[in-house]
């Protein structure tokens, strides 16, 4: 064992090694020994070997300071920390290390420079976009570049990244970004608590940084989901520094169930490849809803952002129908059942299924429509059966069997009732579910056998039927005011003061777009946060999916002037914006007027003739497709808004009860009643009215 004078003979080569910028002799002491004392100081600077180590980019020996208790914060005779020296030097992977292990990064040194000042001066572009990401809100206020000159690139590209970092900071104060970095080391459990995601680290060889950032899809870069595309999860943004690993998995709770009839697919923002699967089931604190656990496989490329989302898509179910014959009990649609009898097909032959999950129709509509699940029955040959088909079909509904017929439609997006047949119902089906016979594959549903003998009621179950084919919704746009914040009192008016004097700050309008149905709970919810709803629109159908511009006007404006403020709608998560404002002018009160307007894109192919080269010499014109996004804006909603309190007439005060007269009192009778007291009055004469 070394003694105390040999471990600081080794500790002092070491910091002379590191000052004399030797890095494999620093390396090899490193190795050797194991330090109690890592931050010895050099007399002349102050600069411990940390400060030595960040400002070279000495990546494993940073690493190894930091795990042996390095003061990542501590500071040099110019105030400089190791994350000062190390963005300096634009060493990211050092960098990261330092923010790992908690360096600040509003830390100035004697010049009263953070870590940031000094990418943005020096025009670091990775660096600078690498700090603000590891922090909040950018807090530059002290430097600037002559705007009457054209920026260069590296000076374009820091203030895009500072002003997408400006727009990340409303989603910071109200939680719906979040974002973690963590010193992964092999065989040690990485879970984010606010994140609900883990990285697995069981194959992992080697310590590593990893961040990882969830934010809802509009602060995320934009991906335009397909139409049979359902959002289900938040946007994910991971990034690693010194890992080794070329695939990284991760385990992510996603709070809801995958649904009938769908399946997971992974959607990458940035080209990434990558692979997802339901991994489990489990319940809620109180076991009342199921959360789903997704286990997600990316490939990775250190010091690179992979971003991604979660959607489903329809899932298509094939099956064998052999010549012989067969029942079929698919299991995307527990409880159906297609009997195919012998030689109803020449060949064998594969019968494709989907399921569109229907249970949510009836609440929708707050009527017993639909009774079943619709089944979207095909062969991959188009063929159909030569004999006649038993199908049994579960009901999800109150609705008793009796009361229940198929409709079918070989249109797969029936456009009217038109398109609509009843089918001919089995004989004795089974309790629970309906039962029919066709001679043909095409789409099946149960409904209300009572609506759908009359036109009207056939015409209220093919609406409802359309919306949930199509994925539409029957949605309603709340619009709630707050003051949010008590930090800014410039920006409130002694009227807004005065209505609620222990709230002042910032002014906050809450945009909500909720199902139709759910309209008075989230209005009590947002009613408990101390929000005060202002408006609500009238009911609008929109598909899942759908994107909403919102636009600001009057005496408000958004704090972080961001230039689109937009709203998603999706099912698996709540869709709202609280968006910051402030008053333009001082002297008038803050209200304001907002508009919604709901984003159509819609894709048109133009077909355009190009020359191509045929040889080296040869050229000829050829036709190619070209197809061309064309984005238009639908008003929705509009509506003013304020946040005082609008003045109520005070009721009328009830007339005063009035005062009886003073009785006049005769004093002669008084002397007699005095006189005889005792006695009893038996008759008393009528007083004339002439005296």
């Amino acid at each position: 064992m070394a003694s105390q004078r040999e471990t600081a003979m080794v500790e002092e080569a070491f910091l002379h090694a590191l000052k004399k910028k030797r890095h494999q002799e620093a390396l090899d002491l490193l190795n050797r020994t194991t330090f109690h004392y890592t931050n010895r100081k050099d007399e002349a600077t102050g600069k411990q070997c940390l400060h030595f180590a960040a400002s070279e980019g000495y990546v494993e020996i940073v690493s190894k300071l930091l795990e042996h208790e390095a003061e990542v914060n501590s500071k040099d005779k110019n105030g400089d920390t190791a994350l000062h020296l190390a963005t300096k030097g634009q060493h990211e992977k050092v960098i990261a290390l330092l923010m790992a292990f908690g360096a600040k990064l509003d830390e100035k040194n004697k010049n009263k420079h953070s870590a940031l000042y000094i990418a943005v001066q020096n025009k670091y572009p990775r660096i600078v976009d690498m700090l603000l990401k590891f922090g909040k809100q950018p807090n530059l206020t002290e430097w600037e570049w002559d705007i009457r000159k054209k920026l260069s690139d590296k000076e374009e590209e820091i203030v895009n990244a500072l002003g997408r970092q400006c727009s990340f900071v409303p989603g910071f104060e109200s939680g719906l970004i979040k974002k973690e970095v963590f010193y992964v080391k092999p065989n040690t459990k990485c879970y984010s608590e606010s994140m609900q995601v883990e990285l697995v680290t069981e194959n992992i060889t080697s310590s590593f940084v990893f961040q990882l950032y969830k934010m809802q899809s509009e602060y995320a870069d934009k991906i335009n989901l397909k139409k049979d595309q359902e959002s289900f999860s938040d946007f994910y943004e991971c990034r690693t520094w010194n890992c080794k690993q070329s695939e990284l998995q991760l385990i992510v709770a996603v709070g809801d169930n995958l649904g009938k009839g769908r399946k997971l697919k992974f959607i990458s923002v940035d080209n990434s490849v990558g692979k997802v699967k339901i991994s489990d089931k489990t319940s809620n604190d109180n076991g009342s809803k199921e959360e789903s656990r997704v286990t997600v496989n990316i490939k990775i490329k250190d010091c690179e952002y992979t971003k991604f989302t979660i959607a489903t898509v329809p899932k298509t179910e094939k099956m064998n129908i052999p010549k012989e014959g067969v029942i079929l009990k698919p299991e995307t649609s527990p409880g159906t059942e297609i009997s195919i009898p012998q030689d109803a097909f020449e060949e064998d032959s594969k019968l494709s299924l989907n399921v569109i999950d229907t249970e949510e129709t009836n609440i929708e509509e707050e009527k017993f429509l639909i009774a079943t699940d619709a089944i979207a029955v095909h062969t991959s040959d188009g063929v159909q059966p030569q004999k006649d088909i038993d199908m049994k079909l579960p009901i999800h509904t109150e609705l008793e069997s009796n009361d229940v017929i198929v409709i079918g439609s070989n249109d797969d997006h029936p456009d009217s009732i038109d398109d609509w047949e009843i089918m001919e119902l089995s004989d004795g089906g089974d309790v629970g579910s309906v039962s029919f016979k066709t001679n043909h594959f095409s789409m099946f549903v149960g409904v209300s056998k009572a609506l759908a003998k009359t036109q009207e009621g056939l015409i209220e179950i093919h609406e409802a039927l359309e919306k949930t084919i199509a994925r539409k919704k029957r949605v309603v746009f709340l619009i709630f005011t707050k003051l949010a914040h008590e930090n800014d009192n410039e920006n409130i008016s002694s009227a807004v003061k005065n209505t609620n004097p222990q709230n002042q700050g910032d002014l906050s309008v809450v945009v909500y777009c909720a199902l139709s149905r759910k309209r008075q709970t989230v209005q009590d919810d947002w009613k408990e946060k101390g929000y005060r709803l202002v408006c609500t629109s009238a009911d609008q159908i929109c598909m899942i999916n759908s994107v909403f511009q919102i636009s600001i006007s009057g005496n408000v404006e958004e704090v972080y002037h961001s230039k689109i403020i937009e709203l998603e709608f999706h099912l698996k998560r709540e869709n709202y914006r609280i968006i910051n404002v402030c008053r333009v002018e001082k002297e008038i009160e803050p209200e304001g007027q907002m508009e919604i307007k709901q984003i159509e894109v819609t894709v048109k192919e133009n077909m355009l003739t190009v020359p191509s080269k045929t040889c080296l010499f040869c050229t000829e014109m050829t036709q190619v497709v070209k197809k061309v996004e064309n984005i238009m804006l639908k008003p929705l909603f509009d509506c003013k808004f304020s946040f005082i309190e609008p003045a109520t007439t005070p009721l009328p005060s009830p007339p005063p009860e009035p005062v009886p007269e003073p009785e006049k009192v005769d004093k002669s009778r008084e002397r007699l009643r005095k006189a005889f007291q005792g006695f009893r009055l038996v008759y008393k004469a009528v007083q004339r009215k002439d005296g």
